[in-house]
């Protein structure tokens, strides 16, 4: 049916979905996917992601339903402060696309956790 690609070429894992419902599929290490069950009467959203990376997203329709490729763009960490409410008990976090990664309080790493 497709495939999802970043610049460099081919994204391995990224999960594909039809949008609001429970068809999906991981793409292969040539970023090949295939969804089954498609009723094209009207056209759907087909949405790929994966991790370190934002949503992408295609329209499919009749037409273009065999050859279809979604471009994935990279998030670009940003570093956050949660504060707790107690000037000496701040969370200092790197922030990629909803995930905390590597969260330090008070030099300790402590486990992950997901942003809304």
């Amino acid at each position: 049916m497709g495939r999802v690609v970043d610049e460099r070429g081919p994204v391995e894992g990224a999960t594909v979905r039809v949008q609001a419902t429970e068809n999906k599929t991981t793409t292969g290490h040539l970023g090949a996917f295939f969804l089954s069950s498609i009723a094209l009467s009207t056209p759907v959203t087909v949405t790929a992601w994966a991790e370190g990376y934002f949503v992408g997203w295609e329209t499919v329709t009749r037409d273009n339903a065999s050859d279809v490729t979604i471009t994935l763009k990279p998030t670009t960490p940003q570093t956050i402060r949660i504060m707790t409410g107690f000037p000496w008990k701040g969370l200092t976090v790197l922030r990629a696309a909803g995930t905390v990664c590597q969260p330090i309080l008070n030099g300790l790493t402590m486990p992950t956790a997901s942003l809304p």
